[in-house]
């Protein structure tokens, strides 16, 4: 269970599609569907019963709902739980033959995700009603959600996260920290520590994520804690777009390998020793939060 990238926007019916497939599937504009405008998303894939989402520490997953599929005629993703629903294909019935289990956010807004999705009363399926045209549903006329719900594409991106980290060697400093890169350069890098000691330190924080031809990104950040009457406290928060990270989507996408280190009182080149002994062959470093290291 996890998610399932590959999903976007088709810009002449506004419908949510899986693009992954040679199909590109009927669209109600004409044709097959076009993504040449469109974002990249992804969608959660449950086993029927609970259905899973993923997201970084430090977001909290809004309100989900079941019942979606996808049709294997128009590669559109549709509502199973009404019965109305028309594929641009044939005018007939969605056919969810072969899908996974699918859900999807309800909410307003979300920091990981786009709004004003929604539900197309007449064709059942997945809609952007955020543009003037609402699109071209295979009903006739234009999508209708009417009093539907609203609901989130969640952003196709490549998350990393290094769960709670306790310091060991007797320094009590507890933390951690968490990222994300998106398919059109964009990515955040974040994160928190706390100093249980009375002395101050220095942190040094670094994130590296390997790309299958060996490109290395390279993600790093240092906080100064106070001691007991100081602030004890540090936390972060670094966003941006990066073009490199966009050329080299697809290798990421294929296989990533993330490694970090964090540290008291040292500095970066001890941390990226340590993730280079760990991470294996490079063919290049490209520094996206601070600068790259030999």
């Amino acid at each position: 269970m996890g998610n399932q990238i590959s999903w976007r926007r088709c810009q002449k019916c506004e419908g949510f599609f899986f693009s992954g497939n040679q199909s590109q599937g009927a669209c109600a504009g004409g044709g097959t569907h076009d993504a040449s405008k469109g974002g990249f998303y992804e969608v959660s894939v449950g086993d029927g019963s609970k259905p899973v989402s993923i997201v970084p520490t430090g977001y909290t997953i809004p309100g989900t709902e079941g019942g979606w599929r996808w049709c294997k005629k128009c590669q559109g993703l549709f509502f199973t739980t009404n019965p109305s629903g028309v594929c641009p294909a044939d005018h007939k019935a969605h056919d969810d033959s072969g899908s996974a289990h699918h859900e999807l956010f309800v909410a307003h807004s979300y920091a990981l995700g786009q709004a004003l999705w929604r539900r197309c009363n007449k064709c059942q399926v997945l809609f952007y009603s955020g543009n003037k045209t609402q699109g071209v549903c295979p009903s006739g006329g234009s999508h209708d959600a009417n009093a539907n719900k609203p609901y989130i594409a969640l952003y196709d991106y490549l998350r990393f996260d290094t769960g709670e980290i306790a310091f060991d060697n007797g320094v009590s400093i507890t933390g951690a920290y968490y990222g994300y890169m998106r398919p059109t350069g964009g990515y955040w890098f974040g994160g928190h520590f706390h100093n249980g000691l009375p002395i101050p330190y220095d942190v040094s924080a670094m994130m590296a994520v390997k790309s299958s031809s060996g490109k290395v990104f390279t993600f790093t950040h240092k906080l100064s804690l106070g001691g007991w009457g100081g602030d004890q406290d540090g936390s972060w928060s670094i966003s941006g777009t990066n073009p490199a990270i966009a050329s080299a989507w697809d290798d990421l996408k294929k296989d990533d390998h993330v490694a970090w280190d964090a540290q008291a009182n040292c500095d970066f080149g001890v941390l990226w020793s340590d993730i280079k002994s760990a991470i294996g062959t490079i063919t290049e470093v490209i520094g996206i939060v601070g600068a790259a290291l030999a």
